[in-house]
């Protein structure tokens, strides 16, 4: 039976091999090795090792968080490798992604620099850098993507701190948040602010894309994320 130490190397050894080929993450015995591989390093893990979270004046209203203040289990792909099961909560007012010290419920912030994507239940994320869009009318951070086809789309999920101005002095103000659409397509990103800047991306198509949208009652202004992504998915089938 291999001793601890050895053990551990080997377990390192393997676990990095997988890491570093991308087109093994999903094959049953790397999910199997790096089960083993996080059950036996535990709390050594380099994942429990960010900065502990340090939380907002309670008597805010409204949460910071992306839709819950409690932990989801989701994956994530943090420096170069793949975790699966993971518990994790995302700050979106300070774009920072969370997790849990290992058995504990102190939460950490992990490095932002380290994570590439990760998942809240259904809803998908990414890290765009500054330059990954050749254009400067995105920020760096963390972008939800809610499609993914020939155009794809994603949405900045964003809350801001508020407080009147002659406001109570136990009036500590609200989280409000506010959603920003972002289209790549496939040469720089562009910002939606209204509908004619989505239908500006059809060219001569824009007429078949609004008697799509008006044939399936689906209205820009009551529900600006589906409208956009009917949009560019029945402009994908279009042109395939």
């Amino acid at each position: 039976m291999l001793k601890p130490l050895l053990l551990l190397t080997h377990l390192i050894f393997i676990h990095n091999v997988f890491c570093q080929d991308s087109s093994l993450i999903l094959s049953e015995p790397w999910r199997q090795t790096v089960s083993f591989y996080d059950n036996f390093i535990a709390e050594n893990s380099t994942l429990y090792n960010g900065s502990e979270y340090i939380g907002y004046d309670p008597r805010i209203r409204g949460i910071p968080f992306y839709e819950t203040d409690g932990f989801e289990r989701g994956f994530l792909l943090y420096n170069h490798c793949f975790l699966s099961n993971v518990a994790l909560n995302y700050d979106i007012v300070r774009d920072e992604v969370l997790s849990a010290r290992y058995h504990d419920n102190v939460r950490i912030r992990l490095a932002m620099e380290k994570i590439d994507s990760f998942s809240l239940g259904i809803h998908f994320f990414i890290r765009i850098t500054a330059d990954s869009g050749r254009s400067s009318v995105l920020s760096a951070g963390f972008y939800e993507r809610l499609y993914n086809g020939k155009f794809k789309l994603f949405v900045k999920r964003k809350k801001l701190y508020r407080q009147k101005r002659d406001a109570e002095p136990d009036d500590k103000g609200w989280f409000e948040e506010s959603d920003h659409f972002y289209v790549w397509d496939g040469l720089k990103f562009h910002e939606i602010h209204g509908k004619n800047d989505l239908f500006n991306l059809f060219g001569r198509s824009q007429k078949e894309v609004k008697k799509f949208l008006r044939k399936n009652g689906i209205k820009y202004r009551k529900d600006k994320e589906k409208a956009i992504g009917m949009a560019l998915a029945f402009f994908d089938k279009k042109i395939d």
